[in-house]
């Protein structure tokens, strides 16, 4: 994948992206023999760094500010997000988390 795979700019690409990436590295975990290999593989350097490639905090913050600019109360706000087609799954605790800070801060 180029870098414009891993831009948050377009968001329902980014989305598509991910998911697409993730579904991979699913299909590569499916073909390990056993726990110690699945691990091994997870905890590679290649793996790590190609997660880390995905800014998933730039992702959820830009949805964040734009749910909140259209929006007029932190209830609105996380119903909007929360149906949000395009909200990632394993990483919506981590979003969450963030969420609750930045509503926190205002």
């Amino acid at each position: 994948m180029g870098a414009g795979a891993f831009s948050v700019g377009d968001p329902e690409k980014f989305v598509g992206n991910h998911r697409a990436a993730q579904a991979f590295l699913a299909a590569l975990e499916r073909l390990c023999r056993d726990r110690s290999a699945l691990d091994a593989f997870r905890g590679s350097p290649a793996y790590a760094s190609f997660q880390g490639r995905w800014k998933l905090t730039v992702y959820y913050g830009l949805r964040f500010q734009v749910s909140t600019n259209i929006t007029s109360s932190p209830t609105q706000t996380f119903s909007r997000l929360w149906s949000c087609s395009d909200l990632l799954e394993k990483q919506s605790t981590a979003f969450v988390l963030q969420d609750q800070q930045q509503v926190r801060a205002t």
